[in-house]
């Protein structure tokens, strides 16, 4: 989604505050002070339940925000430095309209992200199925629409590719994960479920990185200072552990896709540097989905956009040592030849 600066958002006034059993008018954001970043709390027309008012007050920053360009600003706005409300120069290539399916998995994925931020910021509150039960319903809406029909996926993914850029990061990695684990041979829906919900857990603990470290992850991963590198490479071990020790009942398939999806076949992945031919197959598909994902993402930070095909020809390392690639061919060439077959004309 395209990036935002602080005068993207101002303070509520007391006016503006939610109240307690009643829907809020607008969508409210919180402030995640490390990142720099603001994280939609509720929806617009979502009931204020007490539970997010006593969350919210345990939080680091307390305070509550709305879009500067949802209404015009009070009189009694915080924002009052008129540095503050140059809009931001927008170093992205323009975004394709966002068709109202993919509208679905943004909205789907933005409001689980407050049962994430619910969880992280107050985990002693947090009622440890409950949370488990939202990620399951979850990822089966996601799921439902990803793969309502597994013949309609087989090319409607493929045609719609151009849009992974305007989706949720979640939605758009599930999106490819599940092509390519169908590539791969699996239409199981309970494998489907598994990926989604992998997908939307893998990366909690990289939620407040600011959006600098995560630009440079995708584009130049050299100029990672080095706690940043680590950070990131520590990432699935530390949600591996979290879930596996407040979220018990995640299955074990689900952590183990966790803990490997940046594990790679030459064993330079991370964070155990093992080669992930000896982990199970769906591991391997997921992997791969993770890195075409962040190649796109890389060509779309450098303001050209790609598609899958392309990402998957890069991939296919043909003057890199066999035992030094990323993927094992076999892999590639079945997701290449899969997708091919999927965009080429049909006969009459």
């Amino acid at each position: 989604m395209p990036s935002k600066s602080p005068s993207d958002y101002r303070p509520l006034s007391g006016s503006e505050n939610p109240t307690v059993g009643e829907a809020v008018a607008f969508d409210v954001y919180v402030h995640l002070p490390r990142a720099g970043r603001y994280l939609r709390y509720i929806c617009k027309g979502d009931v204020w339940e007490a539970r997010k008012e006593e969350v919210i007050q345990k939080h680091s920053d307390p305070q509550l925000y709305r879009e500067a360009n949802d209404s015009p600003p009070d009189s009694d706005s915080l924002a009052t430095d008129p540095e503050d409300n140059i809009p931001p120069i927008s170093e992205e290539a323009p975004k394709p309209e966002t068709p109202p399916e993919i509208q679905v998995f943004n909205d789907t994925v933005e409001k689980e992200l407050e049962e994430i931020f619910r969880f992280v910021s107050n985990p002693t509150d947090v009622d440890a199925p409950k949370t488990i039960k939202a990620m399951e319903e979850l990822s089966q809406k996601i799921i439902e629409v990803v793969a309502p029909d597994i013949e309609d996926l087989r090319s409607s993914i493929v045609n719609q590719s151009k849009y992974l850029m305007v989706m949720s990061d979640s939605a758009a990695i599930t999106s490819v994960a599940v092509l390519i684990a169908m590539a791969h041979g699996f239409d199981s829906r309970k494998i489907f479920r598994d990926l989604s919900m992998a997908i939307l857990l893998m990366d909690a603990p990289l939620a407040d990185l600011p959006e600098e470290v995560v630009r440079k992850y995708y584009t130049d991963r050299s100029t990672l200072a080095p706690q940043e590198w680590e950070e990131m490479r520590r990432h699935p071990a530390r949600a591996h552990e979290v879930i596996s020790t407040r979220l018990k009942a995640i299955p074990d398939a689900v952590l183990q896709l966790v803990l490997n999806h940046h594990e790679l076949y030459n064993s330079k992945g991370y964070p155990r540097q093992i080669r992930n031919e000896t982990l199970p197959p769906i591991t391997r598909s997921l992997s791969l989905a993770v890195d075409i994902f962040e190649i796109m993402k890389r060509e779309h930070f450098r303001g050209k956009e790609i598609d899958i095909l392309q990402a998957l020809e890069e991939l296919k390392e043909s003057s890199t040592e066999a035992h030094l690639r990323r993927h094992n061919q076999k892999l590639i060439q079945s997701a290449l030849k899969y997708l091919q077959e999927q965009s080429s004309p049909k006969s009459p």
